[in-house]
């Protein structure tokens, strides 16, 4: 695992320990403890950093899936229900999901609509020319319906 710890952003932030211990070693006879001590703290604390990391993903992850097992639904439209779980009063729009989704906007107008063929979404009038996304009235029963499958 040692090979994904980040430590640079950690000896960058601990600058001032890092200088004292290499003055430290310097001034005692080129004693390495001081220097060993500061590089297991900067690893320990970095591996500590990763399990947060992975712990985060892992959750994300775990989230998802709730929406991934649902039938008809892709992992694009998984995310895009997750959001709404999280965040129920958002209105979509198909430009602001293209770089959350990192597709094209065909692909996020083809997904969108298709949550709204499922009965997870409905759509609102912008402007004249736009249409937003938002989450529909039967949202919850949708997701309670799918549960079981």
């Amino acid at each position: 695992m040692t090979e994904f710890l980040s430590i640079s952003r950690i000896i960058y932030k601990k600058k001032a320990q890092y200088e004292k211990s290499f003055l430290y070693t310097e001034h005692d006879d080129f004693d390495l403890g001081y220097f060993i001590q500061y590089n297991m703290n900067v690893l320990k604390e970095a591996f500590e950093e990763l399990k947060i990391y992975l712990d985060r993903k892992t959750a994300e992850n775990n989230a998802l899936l709730e929406f991934k097992n649902i039938k008809g639904i892709n992992e694009r439209q998984a995310h895009i229900l997750k959001m709404i779980k999280e965040k129920p009063g958002s209105i979509f729009e198909c430009k602001n999901l293209i770089n959350v989704l990192g597709v094209s906007i065909k692909t996020v107008r083809a997904d969108l609509e298709g949550l709204v063929k499922l009965g997870f979404m409905t759509t609102i009038p912008i402007n004249q020319r736009l249409v937003g996304y938002t989450k529909s009235e039967s949202f919850d029963s949708k997701l309670e319906e799918n549960k079981g499958n």
